[in-house]
């Protein structure tokens, strides 16, 4: 490759105007710092760049020339995206008084003594998705706890039973590692104490859009303590809080 300085060669009125052509250089052929430098580039002599010389393309060799691009990038968060509603069905009396466990029916519950009274941030698809987007590779962890009290508004007074309990288990996936590096939510007797259903570390498995499906019969399941609770409304919706708390690995 050459680097070549044109100084102009043409015609003006019928007169050959002169011609001046620089010795040809070498360009530089550093595969890292390309042919240019901070001196000469590829620009020809032009309002932007003026006199810096043109890398030419001779018969036998090519032109060439390095430039580069550039991107910032946000910054990112660590966030709850989802978080599901979980029905569990029509509880049979016997499972009331005496104990007992229910599993997850479906995920579309009605307004009550919780839904829109004092938890707005459901979905009734079972999706529980976490959002990692901050770049630092760090891990995070998810912790639920539950309200054991369950409450009815449907009648005149307000009924509650004591004692319950909720039982989780799902396999999630992400958007990075897809279900090649799956992680286990799994949390067993949660109540009013909050308790951790997953976590991750340093080795990137919580990063990208994890999502954990609680759809399904055995993914989640209420139980029902014995000697506990003696009277109830029937034909009621009992509703309780369900918290979900996401937080950062230290």
């Amino acid at each position: 490759m050459k680097k070549i300085t044109w100084l102009g060669a043409f015609f003006l009125g019928g007169t050959l105007l002169a011609t001046t052509l620089a010795t040809p250089v070498v360009a530089d052929t550093n595969a890292n710092a390309g042919p240019g430098t901070a001196n000469t580039n590829l620009s020809g002599n032009t309002e932007v760049s003026a006199d810096r010389p043109v890398f030419t393309a001779l018969p036998a060799q090519s032109a060439s020339a390095k430039s580069t691009a550039q991107f910032t990038v946000e910054a990112g968060q660590l966030a709850l995206v989802a978080v599901p509603d979980l029905n569990f069905g029509a509880a049979n009396p016997a499972t009331i008084v005496n104990g007992g466990s229910q599993k997850l029916v479906d995920n579309t519950v009605g307004k009550g003594s919780s839904k829109d009274q004092s938890a707005f941030d459901d979905n009734n698809a079972g999706k529980l998705i976490v959002s990692d987007m901050r770049g630092t590779g760090k891990g995070w962890s998810l912790s639920i706890s539950m309200n054991p009290q369950f409450t009815t508004v449907a009648s005149t007074e307000t009924s509650t039973l004591k004692g319950l309990s909720l039982t989780l288990e799902a396999e999630g996936s992400n958007s990075f590692f897809g279900s090649n590096k799956p992680l286990n939510l799994k949390g067993t007797d949660i109540s009013d104490t909050p308790t951790p259903v997953v976590s991750t570390n340093d080795d990137n498995s919580g990063v990208g859009d994890t999502t954990f499906n609680l759809n399904a019969e055995d993914s989640a399941s209420l139980k029902f303590p014995s000697a506990t609770n003696s009277s109830f409304t029937a034909n009621a919706a009992y509703q309780s809080n369900v918290t979900w708390t996401l937080g950062a690995t230290p």
